[in-house]
């Protein structure tokens, strides 16, 4: 049996400290017939000497800085796997990750996407994202009510990108909730059940520093939602997509509660909106104005009460 090639995409931008540690992990896997791509999307310090040293084992893309999207799309085009399969550069892949994957593509050619759970590693402590193996019809559904497919984690075949296009240019964020649901609505899908895929986290990491970008992550994602929701069999489906909006709003405002309370208090309120007996909100968003300073008024004034009754 002649087996698929995969062509591995790795989009960067300023990783001289980690891309190294990410193309070893793909050298590392056992499944041999890859290329790797490396698609540096306009650094400014030393990432093309990092992968100059692995000279032809690595092809080196570098292009004016544009985005992951449009990385990952350069790779693609430039690549020539029957699978492709896409690499952070700040993630790792445990040794049998392709192999396995590759395994499941073999087993079915109605199969358009493999992914793989992810351990989150912080510095000092990791953290598993609790999913289990899932199939096709598990996959549709749960992406109406969470996103599980880190990029990283995901292998597709190639005809399916051609079929239902690449990742949309103009995202900035949630461009691959965009485009593996394209997929995993038109063809077969699978959730692996091995932890084989690490995404590393940097210490006290929250979703973006920047109050523009983080609106720009909040806007693109709803964006994306509403796509999903907007195909035939999900239109009738309200209160899914009610549920959908509070669980990214409650998502967003428990990430950012300590780095940036008054932006997450914000969001806290709008999840509230769909669900106001959900108790598990109230004490962050109580924090969120002890944080902000806001509480402190009001605590002092309930202590004289108190002192004087």
């Amino acid at each position: 049996m002649t087996m698929p090639k995969v062509s591995v995409i790795i989009p960067t931008y300023n990783r001289e400290h980690c891309i190294a540690e990410a193309i070893e992990s793909v050298l590392a896997q056992t499944y041999g017939t890859t290329e790797i791509i490396v698609v540096d999307d306009g650094s400014t310090d030393r990432t093309a000497e990092r992968v100059a040293a692995y000279g032809d084992r690595v092809t080196y893309i570098h292009q004016e800085n544009a985005g992951p999207s449009r990385a990952r799309n350069r790779g693609i085009r430039e690549s020539s796997g029957e699978l492709i399969a896409f690499l952070d550069s700040d993630d790792l892949w445990l040794s049998t990750k392709l192999a396995r994957q590759v395994e499941e593509f073999l087993k079915d050619d109605e199969l358009g996407i493999v992914a793989t759970p992810v351990v989150f590693r912080f510095p000092g402590r990791k953290m598993r994202a609790n999913i289990g193996s899932m199939d096709t019809a598990a996959l549709r559904e749960h992406f109406l009510d969470t996103f599980l497919m880190v990029t990283s984690t995901v292998m597709v075949r190639r005809r399916c990108l051609e079929e239902v296009g690449l990742f949309n240019e103009a995202l900035c964020y949630a461009e691959d909730m965009d485009l593996f649901y394209r997929i995993v609505r038109a063809y077969g899908a699978k959730m692996l059940g091995d932890y084989l895929t690490v995404n590393r986290r940097a210490p006290n990491s929250n979703l973006v520093t920047d109050t523009s970008r983080r609106e720009r992550l909040v806007a693109d994602s709803l964006v994306c939602i509403d796509r999903i929701f907007s195909y035939p069999e999900n239109r009738n489906k309200e209160r899914k997509k009610r549920d959908r909006y509070r669980t990214f709003f409650r998502w967003i405002g428990m990430s950012d509660v300590h780095a940036n309370p008054r932006f997450a208090r914000t969001y806290l309120w709008k999840a509230l909106s769909y669900k106001p007996w959900d108790y598990r909100l109230y004490w962050p968003l109580a924090l969120s104005f002890l944080l902000a300073g806001r509480l402190r008024p009001y605590l002092r004034k309930a202590r004289l009460r108190f002192s004087r009754s």
